[in-house]
């Protein structure tokens, strides 16, 4: 792509690419630029593809997790408050024996679980 001498500002010649924001027709974009320079990242053995859509694959994975990653600390911190407060009625129900409450919140563990 080669600038058009319609398209070229003062002082531009033809052969300077359509780089900068005079050079470039109106149906270029951003997007279009990067594909065509993909080709030249793209590697072009097989091996080479494999290990690269494998590093794709495990940056999309690691987003992934990053999202639930809170999400899921919500969840545990909701129960592990529900089993403090119930772990606190049974151990006043027991009298404040520490044994009782142990046992009635891995109880109430093995049942949430």
């Amino acid at each position: 792509m080669k600038c058009q001498p319609s398209c070229s500002p003062a002082g531009a010649t033809p052969g300077d690419g359509c780089f900068s924001k005079h050079c470039r027709r109106p149906g270029d974009s951003r997007w279009r630029m990067a594909a065509s320079a993909f080709k030249y990242v793209w590697p072009t053995t097989g091996i080479l593809k494999t290990r690269l859509a494998a590093c794709f694959v495990l940056v999309l994975a690691e987003r992934a997790i990053n999202l639930a990653a809170p999400i899921a600390f919500k969840h545990m911190v909701e129960v592990l408050s529900a089993l403090t407060a119930d772990t606190a009625a049974a151990a006043a129900a027991d009298g404040g024996s520490l044994i009782g409450a142990v046992q009635s919140s891995l109880r109430l563990l093995l049942m949430a679980g």
